[in-house]
């Protein structure tokens, strides 16, 4: 008996480096953002909820779509710090519980919680994982219309400019009457909020990308996962 016991023990030990070095190879550090870092594993998770929630199936990913999912991921890590140290008002679990809900309402064939379940196993994600990543996403936007969107906000010539440049032109090639300019204002104004928002995202994540510390492990420019 203690013959098997030693020999189970040793065998054990013998074998204990080379699990411990397959997990090493199988999950490993793709990129460390202020400390922070990022692995293979959740790389690849991400990427996969990138697909299910632009309904494409996992065989369509690429080397240069999930190395822009790796980007997105590193501009959620810079934000972090950011999120953190914000007094922007956190989601709440209703907000993230609707947000699901539309996610879940895109796939047509979500027809019950078997069938989403379903779903949800063939991209290989969990509902944990897509609770944390609406929570992650949402307080994201929060944290971006708290800080940019005072500065976003048009002034009345680029209301009346988009007016007459965009929205006249495009109701006419429809063949419908434009509506009067107090009418449509609260829509144009958001509109071209949304734009310049989206202008000062780019600017402010490139500024916050300088001041960071980003070292990336990936294998080549194609922006491929490091081979295990």
């Amino acid at each position: 008996m203690r013959r098997s016991f030693q020999t189970a023990t040793t065998t054990i030990l013998v074998l204990l480096p080379i699990f411990i070095a397959s997990a090493e190879t199988i999950d490993r550090v793709v990129a460390v953002v202020n400390g922070h870092t990022l692995l293979l594993s959740e790389w690849d998770s991400a990427a996969r909820r990138e697909a299910l929630l632009d309904r494409k199936p996992l065989e369509s990913l690429t080397d240069a779509s999930r190395r822009a999912t790796l980007d997105r991921m590193i501009d959620q890590e810079v934000m972090r710090g950011e999120m953190e140290n914000s007094s922007a008002p956190q989601c709440t679990p209703h907000e993230v519980a609707v947000r699901l809900h539309e996610i879940r309402e895109q796939h047509t064939n979500a027809t019950d919680d078997a069938a989403w379940n379903a779903i949800l196993q063939n991209y290989g994600v969990t509902e944990p994982e897509m609770e944390a990543s609406v929570t992650m996403e949402l307080n994201g936007l929060r944290l971006l219309d708290f800080r940019l969107r005072s500065s976003a906000q048009p002034d009345a010539r680029q209301i009346e400019r988009y007016y007459r440049d965009t929205y006249q032109p495009a109701m006419r090639a429809k063949g419908a009457k434009p509506a009067a300019l107090p009418e449509v204002t609260p829509q144009i104004r958001e509109i071209l909020t949304q734009q310049k928002l989206g202008e000062l995202t780019t600017a402010w994540l490139l500024e916050l990308r300088t001041q960071a510390e980003i070292h990336l492990n990936v294998s080549d420019d194609t922006g491929a996962p490091p081979k295990p």
